[in-house]
């Protein structure tokens, strides 16, 4: 097989033209102005950073749903959180126990946005996160992020 070495260059320049680097986010970003009205993912990272988990929660629809697939929550049985108020309450709940965090690798589709969560802990052992999230009516309606950390620090 032969590669065409101006043809992926050409699409290289493209590429670089149509998602340029982000320094805030440190990687590849898709950030065009929103296409869905009333929704921004830059909001929302800041929340996160932040940890402004009212803010956060109000990202979300009212009958939104979270699934969460982890070490103690395999794919084929995830943690479901349904509504805002018990999405509050888990996002509460993995604040708490966080001592830094960075948002990475945003994606906003339009009715689709993805992001990657990096958790430091105050034991030591950090946390990624990735969440793909649809967007219907400038709130997430559906979320479903994979989360893994370090063993406990021996």
């Amino acid at each position: 097989m032969t590669t065409d070495a101006p043809v992926a260059a050409s699409r290289a320049r493209s590429w670089t033209r149509r998602f340029p680097r982000d320094p805030q986010t440190r990687g590849w970003s898709q950030l065009p102005e929103p296409r869905v009205p009333g929704f921004s993912l830059l909001d929302l990272t800041r929340a996160v950073e932040e940890g402004d988990v009212d803010h956060q929660a109000s990202c979300y629809a009212p009958a939104a749903e979270v699934l969460v697939v982890d070490p103690d929550n395999p794919p084929s049985a995830p943690q479901q959180l349904h509504g805002r108020p018990a999405i509050r309450a888990w996002l509460l709940h993995t604040r708490s126990r966080r001592l830094g965090l960075r948002v990475t690798d945003l994606v906003d589709g339009g009715d689709r946005v993805a992001f990657t969560e990096r958790w430091y802990h105050q034991d030591g052992t950090t946390a990624v996160a990735t969440s793909t999230a649809e967007i219907e009516h400038a709130l997430i309606t559906t979320c479903y992020t994979v989360l893994v950390w370090d063993h406990d620090p021996a």
